[in-house]
């Protein structure tokens, strides 16, 4: 959910953000998200060679961040990934996960910035430590909502030294074309088309109010028909019975 949440925000192809300019580079879309094993990656994987990138030099251990410093033109800087993160060379070293870093290969990539999206518990107290002593600048962003989202694109800005901006360079003009299409606090109009957004068919799982992807249907004007907080898992005859305009789906595997 989160990774369809950010190529909706940030990728050029994305319908909220048809405006966007290309950012340099000719980035491809992100790929479709992947839903990660427990399975870390294998120990016995010799640790790679420095990869060759501009400044500054960005490692993410989260796919959707990843994802969208791809989506905005960034790949060239990227020297550091997660198992998980799909749209970038997949020859790039693995510094970590939501879980643990790994020192040795954070060492060998040498980030000047590393993003992270940490869990409820914070953000590990050794990884804080060992950036504090490799002077790389960590950057801790969960990804819960679009305010979330909103604090990322400063985030991203801070790393190169910009803002987002309508009129500025190709990165800041990306960054502020991400930014308007997330149209924090939008409602829908009156008229908006009434819909039901699903996030899994078996069984019927539907968004409700209170979630980022509630957030995003009132920015498209479309209204939710699921007057209940949270993800509501429904009957086959309770969906029916609500008499939705549109059925919407969110897949993890490309249509």
């Amino acid at each position: 959910g989160t990774l369809a949440l950010m190529w909706l925000v940030f990728a050029p192809q994305s319908p909220l953000n048809r405006n966007a300019p290309k950012p340099g580079g000719a980035p491809t879309a992100p790929t479709a998200p992947v839903t990660p094993s427990d399975a870390p990656a294998p120990a016995e994987t010799p640790a790679p060679a420095t990869v060759a990138a501009p400044s500054p030099r960005l490692a993410s251990t989260s796919p959707a961040i990843t994802d969208s410093l791809v989506a905005l033109g960034l790949t060239a800087h990227i020297v550091g990934r997660s198992p998980y993160c799909r749209s970038v060379d997949q020859s790039l070293p693995v510094v970590g996960d939501l879980r643990a870093f790994d020192a040795e290969r954070l060492t060998i990539a040498a980030p000047e910035v590393l993003f992270v999206q940490p869990p409820l518990a914070g953000v590990d107290p050794a990884l804080r430590e060992f950036c504090e002593k490799k002077s790389i600048r960590l950057v801790a962003r969960r990804l819960e909502s679009l305010t979330d989202i909103d604090a990322l694109i400063d985030d991203i800005g801070g790393a190169f030294g910009v803002e987002p901006n309508v009129g500025g360079s190709t990165l800041e003009r990306a960054l502020g074309s991400a930014r308007a299409s997330i149209a924090l606090g939008a409602k829908p109009s009156e008229g908006a088309r009434r819909v039901l957004l699903l996030v899994s068919a078996d069984p019927f799982l539907a968004v409700g109010h209170s979630t980022y992807l509630d957030e995003l249907l009132a920015g498209a004007d479309l209204r939710n028909i699921l007057e209940r907080n949270g993800y509501i898992e429904l009957s086959a005859e309770a969906l029916v019975s609500m008499k939705p305009e549109t059925i919407l789906g969110v897949a993890e595997t490309v249509a």
